[in-house]
C-alpha cells in the first residue's frame, strides 16, 4: 500500500486568510442564529431562515449541482436538486446556499 501523499505546508499568509475567512463565516452564522431567535444549540429552522433573509426555496433538475443560490434584484432563490431526497441531506444543501447569501457568494441574475 503506498503512503498517502503529504500536502504542501500552508503559508503563514494563506494561514492567516483562511482564518479570516473562517471568523467572517462564523460571525455571519452567529449572526442569523441570533437574527432568526434561536436559543441555545440546537435545530436551526432553515426553512424559515430562508424566508426571513428573502429566500424562496424551489425543486429543480440541476446539472452539475446539488444545490445553488442566485439573486434575483432583492430577492434570492435557492434551487435544490430534485436528486436529493434525504431530509438531512436537504437540510444541509439549504443552509449551505444560506452561507452563501450571508457572505454574498452567490451568482446575480437581473
Amino acid at each position: 500500500m503506498t503512503p498517502p501523499k503529504k500536502r504542501p505546508r500552508k503559508s503563514a499568509q494563506d494561514r492567516a486568510i483562511e482564518a479570516a475567512r473562517h471568523a467572517e463565516a462564523r460571525a455571519r452564522a452567529l449572526e442569523a442564529i441570533a437574527w432568526l431567535g434561536a436559543q441555545g444549540p440546537g435545530p436551526v429552522d432553515v426553512e424559515a431562515l430562508a424566508e426571513k433573509l428573502g429566500a424562496e426555496i424551489v425543486f429543480e433538475d440541476l446539472e452539475g449541482a446539488k444545490a445553488r443560490v442566485i439573486q434575483i434584484g432583492d430577492r434570492s432563490r435557492i434551487i435544490i436538486s430534485t436528486r436529493i431526497v434525504g431530509v438531512g441531506a436537504i437540510r444541509f444543501s439549504i443552509a449551505h446556499e444560506i452561507a452563501h447569501l450571508l457572505l454574498k457568494h452567490y451568482l446575480k441574475d437581473g
